[in-house]
C-alpha cells in the first residue's frame, strides 16, 4: 500500500498548503479529522485489513470534495484510491463508478491527450479486466497505450505497462470468445 500512501500525503500537503488563510473553526475539525483519518487509513492498509480502510477512505473522500471540489484533482485521486481499496476487496462493482468519476475528471482537467488521462484509462480498464470483461477492458488499455506511446520513450515503464496489459487483455478476449490470440 505505499503506493497509496504515496499518492495520498502530497494530496492531503496540498490542501493544507492550498488554505494557508485562517481556518473557520468548522475547517479546522475538518483538518483535524484529516490529520486523524489518513494515518489511520495508511495504517490499516499496511497492515493489509483493506475492508477496514473503506470507511476512512470514504470520509476522505468526502472532506476533499468539501474543501477541494468534487472536480478537483485530489477528489479524482481519492476516488482512485477508494477505487483500488474495494478492488483490492474484490468489490469490483463499487470500484468501476468511482474510476469512471476519476476519468471524467482527469479528463476536463488535464485532456483526452494526457498522461493523467491515461492513467486513469488504465485503472477502469484494470477493473473491467479484473471482472473479466476484457470486451470493456481492452478499449481502455488501447487508449491509454495510444496516449502513452505519443508522449513516452519506448523503454518508459508506463508505456511497457500499457503495452503489455493491452496484449494481455487482448489474449484474454480472444480466448474467452472462442478464438486464437494474434
Amino acid at each position: 500500500m505505499v503506493m497509496i500512501r504515496a499518492i495520498l500525503l502530497p494530496m492531503v500537503l496540498a490542501v493544507l498548503f492550498a488554505f494557508r488563510f485562517p481556518f473557520a473553526a468548522s475547517q479546522q475539525e475538518t483538518v483535524a479529522d484529516l490529520d486523524r483519518l489518513v494515518p489511520a487509513m495508511n495504517a490499516l492498509l499496511d497492515d493489509h485489513r483493506y475492508s477496514d480502510a473503506i470507511p476512512y477512505a470514504r470520509r476522505v473522500l468526502e472532506i476533499h470534495g468539501q474543501m477541494a471540489g468534487e472536480n478537483s484533482g485530489l477528489y479524482a485521486a481519492d476516488l482512485y484510491v477508494l477505487g483500488r481499496i474495494y478492488s483490492l476487496v474484490s468489490q469490483h462493482d463499487k470500484a468501476e463508478p468511482l474510476y469512471r468519476k476519476a476519468l471524467a475528471i482527469q479528463k476536463q482537467l488535464h485532456g483526452p491527450d494526457s498522461l493523467e488521462y491515461a492513467a486513469a484509462l488504465n485503472s477502469l480498464g484494470s477493473v473491467y479486466d479484473d471482472m473479466e470483461l476484457y470486451d470493456l477492458a481492452e478499449p481502455q488499455f488501447r487508449d491509454a497505450l495510444r496516449i502513452r506511446e505519443s508522449k513516452l520513450a519506448p523503454n518508459d515503464p508506463k508505456y511497457t505497462e500499457s503495452l503489455n496489459r493491452t496484449f494481455a487483455v487482448e489474449a484474454r478476449f480472444e480466448l474467452n470468445s472462442g478464438g486464437v490470440p494474434g
